[in-house]
């Protein structure tokens, strides 16, 4: 009877070795998956840092192109009253220069008819 109490309880402490074993293959592997995550959570934060930092790049030469299409729409309106003011000069001048042009043709025509007119 004692031999067999002791089987039993050497089975008995054997099953808790294993048990213990396998506990332990358990939390190894826990533990390396938990690293893993650890690892990849480490991973996700530094790319949304990253992103976050692009994004903010991203935002601020936006800001900086918007304000230089500002600045080039104001020089274009200053240059179009530029050339406005220009054309309130040059287009009388043209209207006078077309008025001349016109009446020094037209006595040259009349010079050219008399010339002829006489030599002939």
């Amino acid at each position: 009877d004692t031999k067999n109490a002791k089987l039993r309880q050497e089975d008995a402490l054997r099953k808790i070795q294993e048990d213990c074993m396998a506990a332990d293959d358990q939390e190894r592997q826990a533990n390396e998956k938990a690293e893993e995550y650890e690892k990849d959570a480490a991973e996700a934060v530094e790319k949304k840092q990253s992103l976050e930092s692009q994004i903010q790049l991203d935002e601020n030469e936006e800001k900086a192109l918007m304000d230089s299409m500002r600045a080039l729409a104001a020089r274009v309106r200053g240059c179009e009253k530029e050339a406005n003011g220009l054309r309130s000069i040059v287009d009388p001048l043209n209207v006078g220069l077309k008025g001349r042009v016109c009446a020094d043709l037209h006595r040259t025509s009349r010079d050219q008819g008399r010339e002829g007119a006489g030599g002939a």
